[in-house]
């Protein structure tokens, strides 16, 4: 198993390579719901929202608490922007990359990272 802050470390650095040669992941969304930072929604019950850098909006279970890649997200989070106390808490990465993570979650290889 590799360790949490290697996959996410491998995951920006691809996520970079794509940018730099204008190609992008195709990676679908099961289940998660991505919307604009303007649609200011409540969480459905049992969710949880977080949006990204480039102010995409995420619902996601609460059962991703557990997961250690989302707890290391949202420490690099506290650290990059402060506390979200005043707003909503951002993720310090793309959608692309979160739908990356979302999807190795749901697949189980993320589940004791």
């Amino acid at each position: 198993m590799f360790p949490t802050k290697k996959i996410i470390k491998s995951a920006m650095k691809l996520q970079k390579m794509a940018a730099f040669e204008n190609r992008s992941f195709r990676i679908s969304m099961r289940g998660i719901y991505a919307y604009r930072l303007s649609s200011l929604q409540v969480a459905d019950k049992g969710h949880f929202v977080i949006y990204t850098t480039d102010r995409r909006r995420f619902s996601m279970p609460l059962s991703y608490l557990n997961n250690n890649i989302v707890l290391e997200l949202f420490k690099r989070s506290d650290e990059e922007f402060g506390p979200s106390s005043d707003g909503p808490i951002t993720f310090p990465c793309d959608a692309v990359l979160m739908n990356y993570i979302v999807c190795l979650i749901q697949q189980g290889v993320a589940k004791n990272l």
